[in-house]
């Protein structure tokens, strides 16, 4: 072989072997590759991406680090930090606000309502950008009750009865048999939005003596949920999964047949 194509190779080899060792302790350690390109971003959550040959280096704004093949996407985390909670409905004009109370969130103590119906205008602003509802903010647990007050919100609370179980309910949900039996209360939450939700309350109810026809209710759980399935989850979980009611009706209906009517609605 000749000397200069021995050598070339070898350059070569090394190289090759510099890359692969560059990359698995870029890896191993959550490092920086040492054959970089560093790429600094001017807002958002990243602060810089170094950039190497087979993996990008993340460096976020609140100091998480990731090292991923370059064929990976990785975003920062956003940091919901809180740059202000705003009524909107307070800057507009000639505002028109329905003349009722709107629940907009509540927990094992109390239901919290805006004297009118302006659930919509009330949103929580982040540091980066970001902004939501004060509504959503609360399910996803971003803000507390107490934030509202400290940016004086407005609002009403009323405290919860634990023992009630509202007759406004969309559908009961059955399980359990004998002496013990299980029931899910769903009550649509309608906060004029098109991805409206679902209240539940989770009851368990036993005997007040073997055999009696008389019964003890105790509510185990309140909660809301998103979507339509989950509906069908939280039932399933409280093991009131056997068949279904509806108000003024009747009919028992299975699972799979109020499945069918539920998400067709």
């Amino acid at each position: 072989m000749k000397k200069g194509l021995k050598i070339t190779l070898i350059i070569i080899v090394g190289l090759i072997v510099l890359i692969l060792v560059d990359t698995l302790q870029a890896k191993v350690f959550n490092n920086s590759p040492l054959l970089k390109i560093r790429e600094y971003y001017n807002g958002g959550e990243t602060y810089y991406i170094d950039k190497g040959l087979l993996v990008n280096h993340y460096y976020c704004n609140d100091s998480e680090e990731k090292t991923l093949f370059k064929n990976s996407k990785y975003d920062c985390p956003y940091e919901f930090i809180i740059k202000e909670i705003v009524d909107t409905s307070e800057d507009i004009d000639d505002f028109v606000c329905a003349d009722s109370l709107e629940e907009f969130y509540r927990d094992d103590d109390y239901v919290y309502y805006y004297s009118c119906t302006k659930s919509k205008y009330v949103l929580v602003k982040y540091t980066y950008g970001y902004k939501e509802t004060v509504t959503e903010a609360l399910k996803e647990k971003r803000i507390t009750i107490k934030d509202l007050d400290d940016y004086q919100i407005k609002y009403y609370k009323e405290p919860i009865n634990n023992d009630e179980i509202p007759d406004n309910y969309i559908a009961v949900f059955h399980g359990g048999a004998g002496e013990i039996v299980y029931e899910t209360y769903i009550y649509k939450v309608d906060n004029k939005q098109s991805n409206y939700g679902f209240n539940y309350i989770n009851v368990t109810k036993t005997t007040k003596s073997y055999g009696s026809d008389e019964w003890n209710a105790k509510v185990t759980k309140r909660g809301t949920v998103s979507w339509t399935d989950e509906v069908f989850s939280v039932a399933e979980k409280n093991y009131a999964y056997s068949y279904v009611t509806l108000p003024n009706d009747s009919k028992t209906y299975t699972i799979e047949e109020f499945m069918t009517m539920f998400l067709m609605n």
